[in-house]
């Protein structure tokens, strides 16, 4: 025969309780204005996107963004070269300022010639100037975020040219962009943009050790 289990069921505290339902809510609330701020992102504008309009972006950039032209990616209409140049001292103070590195050359040369590494790694720099400017244009007047892509920028142009330096120390990096644009085909209708080449030159950027680090 079986015997009966005569002990009383556990029974919660009320701090205990308290503690769950709040963990609930929260977990509740964290979820609904999750789904609020990624439907808001990619809905038509309205009340609520212009009001909250700083909100939605701090919830869905840079991680959450939603690129519709993943499938139906439209071609560039410039070539982008990015140059660069650092200022460096050496084991006894001396300064140098160098002078400009082509960055793209060799991405270029790899997606001609097929080599490793990968699509995206070629990318990796085009990839950041393009977030940069994004976030620069859209969100003046917010800084927080424009510094993580300034970072993000800065990170990927010392990754190429920190083994250049030869045990020298980088203290600044500047940039300098060159827009050419891609000539429409001759069946294209004619338009009214400029196809001069541009050239953009960021301010110096001091530089820490610890910006590159790792790399």
């Amino acid at each position: 025969m079986k015997q009966q289990d005569n002990r009383a069921p556990v029974a919660w505290s009320r701090s205990s309780m308290a503690v769950l339902v709040a963990f609930g809510t929260a977990l509740i609330g964290a979820a609904a204005w999750h789904l609020a701020a990624v439907s808001l992102s990619v809905a038509p504008p309205n009340s609520l996107s212009r009001h909250y309009p700083q909100w939605i972006a701090d919830h869905i950039h840079p991680e959450l963004e939603q690129n519709w032209k993943l499938f139906a990616p439209e071609p560039p209409q410039t070539n982008t070269e990015i140059e660069a140049r650092v200022r460096t001292v050496n084991g006894t103070g001396a300064r140098h300022t160098g002078g400009w590195t082509d960055l793209t050359a060799p991405d270029v040369a790899a997606l001609r010639s097929n080599l490793l590494p990968s699509r995206a790694d070629q990318d990796l720099l085009l990839y950041a100037w393009d977030y940069y400017t994004l976030w620069h244009d859209r969100l003046t007047g917010h800084p927080r975020q424009a510094r993580l892509m300034a970072a993000n920028l800065k990170r990927t142009a010392l990754q190429r040219l920190v083994p250049r330096q030869r045990g020298r120390q980088i203290t600044g990096l500047q940039l300098r962009l060159r827009f050419d644009p891609v000539p429409p085909p001759h069946w294209a209708s004619p338009t009214t943009t400029t196809n001069r080449p541009a050239t953009k030159v960021l301010p110096w950027w001091r530089v820490q050790s610890k910006d590159y680090q790792g790399l």
